[in-house]
């Protein structure tokens, strides 16, 4: 049933009532019709579906951050980023032996041609004996990298956006409780004007931190000179640990 603690004529519903449902969506009401009779088909086609879809949101959601910034200039919105991303992953999913996997390669290819983006030109080296980022003086990267167990489940994360200088860049792992068994890595380069922008996000902690500069993009948006920036393309690698 919907449910509202206030006037019911001015405050947003959620929930059903009637054969409607009442939503919020990005804090507009959204008024739909209930289905009088819900279907749960299991056919081969719906079964994979269902897994490729979950795997997009859940890949989506695990890269979010990263993604968003590099969307920055072409999308500008974090849900829409989300949602194209989700889209992609999707696209570019494989279903066999019933479980669904996307190649970070595949979807490294996805994004940058719906970005159109210049490409990135550091060199990134990422290996099970080496993890460098190097280019010219000066260059601007940021990169995720996601630390993976055995059994394929996230075990730690961190985001940096640094400044290339003379010699390579040693690439942050995160710091984890238990052995990981690969590492993922999405990074691009950023050219801009303003020095402000780049340092170890890894340090900003606290309310400040979660309030006002929760993710990359936020960061990104906040600080670049507007025409001053320029996003490139995403580049992906995988290594075992």
């Amino acid at each position: 049933m919907a449910n509202t603690t206030h006037n019911p004529i001015t405050t947003k519903w959620s929930g059903t009532l009637g054969g409607f449902r009442y939503s919020i969506v990005r804090g507009k009401q959204v008024i739909s019709e209930r289905p009088s009779h819900v279907r749960n088909p299991q056919t081969k086609a719906q079964v994979e579906n269902r897994a490729k879809f979950k795997l997009a949101s859940q890949f989506s959601a695990l890269w979010n951050n990263i993604l968003d910034a590099n969307a920055a200039h072409k999308i500008g919105d974090t849900v829409l980023s989300r949602s194209k991303a989700t889209k992609i992953a999707h696209a570019m999913a494989q279903f066999n032996n019933n479980e669904a996997r996307v190649q970070l390669r595949n979807f490294v290819a996805g994004w940058n041609q719906a970005m159109n983006q210049e490409s990135s030109n550091f060199t990134l080296t990422f290996t099970s004996a080496t993890q460098q980022i190097s280019g010219a003086q000066g260059t601007k990267v940021a990169y995720k990298v996601v630390a993976f167990n055995a059994q394929g489940f996230v075990i730690g994360s961190t985001t940096q956006l640094v400044e290339l200088g003379t010699a390579a860049e040693n690439i942050v792992l995160p710091a984890v409780l238990e052995t990981p068994e690969r590492y993922d890595i999405l990074a691009f380069e950023i050219v801009d004007n303003d020095d402000e922008i780049f340092g170890n996000l890894t340090n900003m902690v606290g309310a400040e931190y979660e309030a006002v500069v929760s993710n990359l993009y936020t960061l990104l948006v906040s600080e670049r000179g507007v025409g001053n920036t320029v996003i490139h393309s995403l580049v992906g690698e995988t290594t075992l640990a």
